[in-house]
């Protein structure tokens, strides 16, 4: 099975206020960022979301889903996306032994594509053992997908360090797979970012975070 796990849990500093719930294209973030992951091929989406004390966070489980995902509240707010990655694997651990492959999806992603998942997918499927990374203009983007065994191998890595770190340590198991997707590089980080999107003029050039 093909399980996505999209940390969702972050308080949107930088856009100062809630941007998983914002529209785009006349969906949440959060909904169009589920529903491509559905579409592109990933049997199950877990997102872990904000606790209830965090702006927002009712509406981003409801919409979550409404899109069709599992969605987990870890009792205390997660301090950064490893740690949000880590409670989403302990559910997979938990519920769904049959998980073959994740999909590592960053929650503000609103320019991912059901067919950037489904490449991303199918390279995955033909090369099970390895970590698949979709690349756009020579630059590393998501959705990253992991080999069940390795992604458990986040929990191993020192306190403080990010999941690029276990994707470096492995680097003889990447297989960069070359996109002509923008969306496998853009984000939703700042107010003018979401200018960008709504005017339909969102940059290629959009640094996305490579966790």
């Amino acid at each position: 099975m093909i399980a996505a796990v999209v940390p969702a849990a972050g308080h949107s500093q930088r856009m100062g206020r809630p941007k998983l719930i914002l529209q785009v294209g006349g969906q949440t973030v959060i909904a169009r960022v589920v529903s491509a992951l559905r579409a592109g091929g990933a049997s199950l989406v877990v997102v872990v979301a904000p606790g209830a004390r965090v702006a927002g966070a009712a509406i981003l489980v409801a919409e979550a889903v409404e899109a069709g995902a599992e969605v987990v509240t870890p009792e205390v707010q997660p301090p950064d996306m490893r740690s949000s990655f880590e409670h989403g694997l302990a559910f997979l651990e938990a519920r769904h032994a049959t998980v073959t492959t994740v999909l590592l999806t960053p929650a503000d992603s609103p320019g991912l594509t059901s067919a950037l998942v489904k490449q991303v997918v199918e390279r995955a499927l033909d090369e099970p053992s390895r970590i698949v990374a979709p690349t756009f203009n020579g630059r590393r983007g998501h959705p990253i997908a992991l080999p069940r065994a390795l992604a458990y191998e986040v929990r191993d890595l020192p306190p403080g360090i990010g999941i690029n770190s276990l994707v470096a340590l492995r680097a003889a198991l990447v297989t960069e797979l070359a996109v002509a997707d923008p969306g496998a590089i853009t984000d939703l980080d700042t107010p003018e970012d979401l200018e960008r999107w709504l005017s339909g003029a969102y940059a290629t050039t959009n640094r996305h975070k490579y966790i």
